[in-house]
């Protein structure tokens, strides 16, 4: 790296171009100056661009100035190289040059990919509707494998991206809560398919269950949770803790019938005999007050009691 840095001024193009690929230039020598007579492509840009950042957070010092005189780009220092090129990428050229008319957003997602600005290269794919379920793709693996920084809420704005450059978050939970949520209510095993993609995010255990709780509801199928080996990648005690939770949700919003009919089938005699005494018991002083439950009297909107399953 040294010899080529000492000498790029003096050396002809094919042998700068051969220093170039096998000790990395210096970033601040452009891929035109190297290889004048080649076409170049973003891919060649990209690849001339990765490769002297990498020199550059190889090095042990800081290189020497370039023959012009001027630092290599991350002037402030090795380990800043990676930083300039991502900024370079990001805030000089951004989508308006990569996915100018955003007709290429595959390529503007694979350069942030290949510079490791993960979360806008998924906020990129997700933006573009027939690219979502790809986003949702790369986003767990990424999150699977600790390259994404997660954040679990929506800004009001509704962007998927929270806080400031150079490194935003990502709100994957509501990108895949939504995602999921477009096809769920097709019917028992595509709800069953989307609590899979939701059991794959990491984070709070609570809001994870959160998010199952509100998609059962909210696309009518709590049924998808029997029998218990259609979600066999759930542990036993998480599973029963969401089957517990759903069938509480489904009594207090007074569909009783489907609490007990859950609670039943995965055998939670216990809180399937407190379900029954609750609604006996409301039941029972509702007749009494000669009001009805079922139809949101008096006694607090407690459900009609189901047939014994």
């Amino acid at each position: 790296q040294e010899e080529y840095w000492r000498g790029a001024a003096q050396m002809e193009p094919h042998a700068r171009l051969v220093y170039a690929s096998v000790a990395a230039p210096d970033a601040a020598i452009s891929a035109r100056e190297i290889a004048p007579e080649r076409e170049r492509t973003v891919e060649d840009w990209l690849w001339h661009k990765l490769s002297a950042a990498h020199a550059l957070l190889a090095a042990s010092l800081p290189p020497p100035a370039s023959a012009g005189g001027h630092p290599p780009a991350g002037g402030d220092g090795s380990q800043d190289a990676l930083g300039s090129l991502q900024r370079l990428v990001y805030g000089s050229y951004g989508e308006t040059y990569f996915n100018a008319g955003g007709g290429s957003p595959l390529l503007y997602a694979g350069v942030l990919l290949a510079t490791q600005q993960f979360e806008r290269a998924v906020a990129v794919l997700a933006a573009v509707p027939h690219l979502r379920q790809e986003a949702v793709h790369f986003g767990l693996a990424l999150q699977h494998e600790g390259l994404l920084a997660v954040a679990q809420q929506k800004l009001a704005d509704s962007s998927l991206l929270v806080g400031t450059s150079p490194s935003p978050s990502l709100a994957l939970p509501p990108l895949v809560a939504q995602h999921v949520g477009e096809w769920a209510s097709e019917g028992v095993d595509a709800s069953r398919a989307a609590i899979g993609y939701l059991w794959l995010l990491r984070g709070p255990a609570a809001q994870r269950q959160e998010l199952c709780i509100q998609l059962l509801l909210g696309c009518g199928k709590p049924e998808a949770l029997l029998p218990r080996s259609g979600l066999s990648h759930i542990a036993e005690a998480d599973y029963r803790e969401l089957l517990r939770a759903v069938s509480s949700r489904l009594a207090g919003k007074g569909r009783a019938s489907q609490a007990a009919r859950l609670l039943y089938e995965a055998r939670e005699h216990r809180q399937l005999s407190a379900l029954l005494v609750a609604e006996l018991s409301a039941n029972i002083a509702a007749a009494a007050r000669g009001t009805n439950p079922a139809a949101g009297g008096a006694a607090g909107g407690g459900a009609v009691l189901p047939a014994s399953p």
